[in-house]
């Protein structure tokens, strides 16, 4: 249950143990909790916040099958949470297929699908309820995606949550994106915290590697896609994320292994 402070006869009673969601998982690099200042959280934009890796994965699915071909899960994620070129979908499409491909138009019918599905997409579940508290209790939020600003601004502004974040590091301010750390540590310059006043929350494998590169906590909060991925490289892997839950988390703090004090 959750925790319960309560006091009878002016006798402050001692705290529940607070029990996380069934199904969280503390991976091994995990060994105990430990006190932290978090005064940041940063967050990753795709498939993280949105959802907008299973429109892309599901438009080009259907753009392979008019031509006879197949698009497996285990090739597409290749390209969740770095850059886009490390999967070609027309490339393997062309490997795949012996028809013709008009690849300007296959490219416009992909965009055109994946943005007409991103309008009706929402925030993942507690997103919206986790930002709204992060703001009230003066937590410093960012964004670091390997995508690019344009496509990363266009998407918080069109759920509303621009102006949660003032800092945003994309892939046009640094040289190399995840897994490599520089977004995280350009961001928490940014932001003027260091590695032990932040954590992060990741979906993909390559955005997980990039947070622990950079030296920070990472909670990874997976979707439909990378549910089904290796993402025990994270401190916490929650299958739900309960806002609630979130911030005792955050009050209690996670101590990575290796780390003392």
């Amino acid at each position: 249950g959750r925790k319960n402070c309560s006091s009878q006869a002016g006798i402050t009673q001692p705290e529940v143990e607070f029990s996380f969601t069934p199904g969280c998982v503390f991976t091994r690099n995990v060994v105990k909790f430990h006190p932290m200042k978090i005064k940041g959280i940063i967050f990753d934009f795709d498939g993280l916040l949105v959802d907008t890796e299973t429109p892309q994965l599901r438009a080009w699915q259907k753009i392979y099958a008019a031509s006879g071909a197949t698009l497996r899960l285990q090739e597409w994620v290749q390209c969740l949470g770095t850059s886009a070129d490390a999967f070609d979908p027309i490339a393997d499409l062309r490997s795949k297929t012996e028809h013709p491909l008009d690849v300007q138009k296959l490219i416009q019918q992909q965009r055109e699908q994946v943005n007409h599905d991103l309008l009706v997409e929402p925030l993942r579940p507690g997103i919206q309820e986790l930002l709204i508290g992060a703001r009230r209790d003066n937590l410093s939020l960012a964004i670091a995606s390997s995508s690019n600003r344009s496509w990363v601004e266009d998407g918080l502004r069109r759920c509303a949550i621009l102006d949660f974040f003032p800092v945003i590091c994309t892939s046009d301010d640094v040289s190399q994106v995840k897994p490599h750390p520089e977004l995280y540590k350009l961001a928490m310059q940014r932001m003027g915290l260091t590695e032990d006043e932040v954590v992060v929350l990741e979906d993909s494998p390559n955005g997980i590697r990039a947070a622990k590169a950079a030296g920070l906590i990472c909670v990874a909060y997976p979707n439909e896609i990378s549910q089904h991925l290796d993402l025990t490289q994270a401190d916490l892997i929650l299958p739900l994320l309960d806002p609630i839950e979130f911030f005792e988390l955050l009050r209690r703090g996670l101590k990575p292994d290796g780390q003392t004090g």
